[in-house]
């Protein structure tokens, strides 16, 4: 419970999105720890010596009872896991451009003016296609813009819209000039673009290609 509380004080200040599960936690531990009480305050409060617990062991009918609810939980979340692992993990349908593409060249109406000087919305960094209906620019301040996407089925034209408009649409013409070379050729917001995308290789992702070490290094 002492770790778990350091815990919940972290996700609170830093708001990291796991509050709820780390204060169940939490509250479970307090539960566990209530038939105990009275001897914790007086072993680590009052400082007083305390006998062996004389709680009663548990009957078999509730031994029965947690058995069959781990059975119960371990069956739930392996159905839960299987599921994610369908929609959003390695058995989840993949984009025809699947991968992460940095920007090496982007012409806005025919000018080649770098990514952190154009306007807000064609500051691209890379072009991430993940899921088969949605595309995720992300600009060079490390911000993501996410639309919907719909890739032909020769691979030859992506269309863009944005969830919270019917009218908005992007088309572009698409050139896959090799396995990791992209070009992206259309209009968007009146604008005519042309990009060049390479390909990210996975293996050179430090996430991937580090070895486990106890405490991590001083950046260099």
């Amino acid at each position: 419970m002492a770790a778990m509380l350091q815990v919940f004080v972290l996700n609170m200040t830093y708001d990291i999105g796991l509050k709820l599960v780390s204060f169940h936690l939490i509250v479970l531990a307090a539960f566990l720890l209530a038939p105990e009480i009275r001897r914790l305050v007086d072993f680590f409060v009052r400082n007083r010596p305390v006998a062996a617990s004389t709680e009663l062991a548990a009957s078999r009918a509730v031994f029965a009872a947690q058995i069959l609810f781990g059975v119960y939980l371990l069956g739930m979340y392996a159905y839960i896991n299987v599921n994610f692992w369908k929609v959003a993990g390695s058995g989840s349908p993949r984009s025809a451009f699947y991968g992460i593409w940095n920007v090496e060249m982007l012409l806005v109406n025919g000018e080649s003016i770098p990514s952190e000087l154009q306007d807000y919305d064609r500051r691209w960094r890379r072009v991430i296609f993940d899921n088969p209906d949605k595309v995720t620019f992300q600009r060079t301040d490390d911000s993501f813009a996410r639309y919907g996407a719909s890739i032909d089925s020769a691979g030859r034209t992506l269309a863009i819209t944005k969830s919270g408009s019917k009218n908005w649409k992007a088309n572009f013409n698409v050139e896959r000039q090799s396995t990791d070379r992209l070009v992206l050729e259309g209009e968007m917001d009146g604008l005519k673009i042309r990009t060049q995308l390479r390909l990210v290789e996975f293996d050179t992702l430090r996430l991937l290609n580090s070895r486990f070490r106890w405490v991590r290094p001083h950046e260099q």
